[in-house]
């Protein structure tokens, strides 16, 4: 009853609102992904979510002087210190922050943001953009390429929801390239027109010097000279939920004497193996290493991002995520972890079969050929640099670092 009325009542009357109060042409509106919250990553802290990157890039532009920007935070004990942070970046652009809704308050106060802007964009397509008028454009960033399947065997009646959900939504998906296009427009029922292969602003920092010297301050904080970084970024399975079923942290058994040589290893070429566990998934992971040369992302205790990281990083280990794609504009190795190929293939699907046609990198299912790839990695082999090189053009189009300016140019005319 609540849905119905919903629908049929309340949106209306929203619409109708919405249709009656003027846009502001210089007015824009800001939602990043809402696990933004979890890696208490914001507009300071914001290399790894492409709204915050997009925002940081509009406040570097002196073309965007007088504009306002409406930006939507998950912290609200820091909100002083984003309005601190945006005037002391660029004090000719107003930056008005809104608190994520928890409260009938909150919601109405982004909904009246929303209505005076001519423009939105955000990373979580989660959020309801359907009230929107034409003359508004609201654009999704995206958070992903496509690496799993995200049809999740979805009915006829529910897709077509969806479908209907995000075309009254979106005027614009980005992505990264067509096959991405292809592959979300079937997904997700976006209509092919809307989508533009543009690039995602948060891999413009793989473009850029290097502006966070992580490894100096790693180095402080484990007293160890760091020559090498290895960056670890396991996805979350939706059928590791039970606490009674722990596993180590890459999936498969660890011994004492694996471990052992991991660390030795690790310690003869000046490296660290840096490990990010996605925020639902370290409940079912046991982290039992002494090793100082593993270390939690978690266990950081400066401000530091996931793209940051990346951007540092030596080699990746990951298995079916986008950070793959991503870290292919690193040109450096990659490894992939595919312990759980069969059941994840069966469980979720991916977008691609078989799998080993994409994955440019050694592809290891126990703690001996971790190792070993690892081995091989820090010693310098690199076999699959070509076949590397040839994943970047299919899957990122441009390989430039100008996305940000890219979507400014094509959606807000105005560089």
């Amino acid at each position: 009853m609540k849905r119905l009325i919903s629908r049929f009542v309340f949106r209306p009357l929203l619409f109708l609102l919405n249709r009656c109060i003027r846009k502001g042409e210089k007015n824009i509106f800001f939602v990043p992904h809402h696990n933004c919250k979890h890696d208490h990553y914001d507009v300071i802290n914001y290399e790894a979510d492409n709204t915050l990157c997009l925002i940081n890039y509009i406040l570097r532009n002196q073309a965007f002087n007088g504009y306002t920007l409406y930006i939507v935070h998950y912290e609200n004990d820091k909100a002083q210190a984003y309005r601190d942070y945006c005037t002391q970046v660029n004090s000719q652009i107003k930056c008005v922050f809104l608190y994520a809704p928890t409260t009938d308050r909150s919601i109405v106060s982004h909904l009246w943001a929303f209505y005076h802007c001519k423009y939105a964009f955000t990373s979580d397509v989660y959020y309801n953009f359907t009230t929107k008028t034409k003359k508004q454009i609201v654009t999704s960033l995206g958070y992903f390429t496509p690496f799993k399947s995200d049809d999740r065997h979805f009915t006829d009646a529910q897709f077509d929801f969806m479908r209907n959900y995000y075309n009254q939504s979106y005027s614009y998906q980005i992505t990264t390239s067509r096959i991405s296009s292809f592959i979300q427009c079937a997904d997700k029922g976006i209509y092919w027109n809307r989508h533009q292969v543009l690039g995602f602003p948060r891999n413009d920092i793989f473009y850029r010097s290097n502006t966070h010297p992580y490894v100096k301050q790693l180095e402080k904080l484990t007293h160890l000279t760091i020559n090498r970084i290895i960056l670890y970024t396991p996805t979350y399975r939706d059928y590791e939920t039970s606490e009674s079923e722990k596993h180590s942290i890459f999936g498969f058994p660890v011994d004492a004497k694996d471990m052992n040589r991991l660390t030795s290893i690790l310690e003869d070429h000046s490296a660290i193996l840096i490990y990010k566990l996605h925020p639902w998934q370290e409940k079912t992971c046991i982290i039992n290493s002494n090793s100082i040369r593993l270390l939690n992302y978690r266990d950081i205790p400066f401000s530091c991002n996931l793209y940051s990281l990346m951007a540092e990083a030596d080699a990746l280990i990951t298995d079916y995520t986008s950070t793959y794609f991503d870290f292919l504009h690193r040109d450096k190795p990659v490894i992939f972890n595919f312990y759980d190929l069969k059941e994840y293939e069966e469980m979720r699907g991916l977008s691609y079969q078989p799998v080993d046609c994409i994955a440019a990198g050694h592809i290891i299912t126990d703690a001996h050929q971790l190792i070993d790839a690892i081995s091989s990695v820090l010693n310098g082999q690199d076999p699959y640099k070509n076949k590397r090189n040839e994943m970047h053009r299919f899957f990122n189009y441009h390989h430039d670092g100008n996305s940000a300016e890219r979507i400014c140019r094509q959606i807000l005319h105005n560089q």
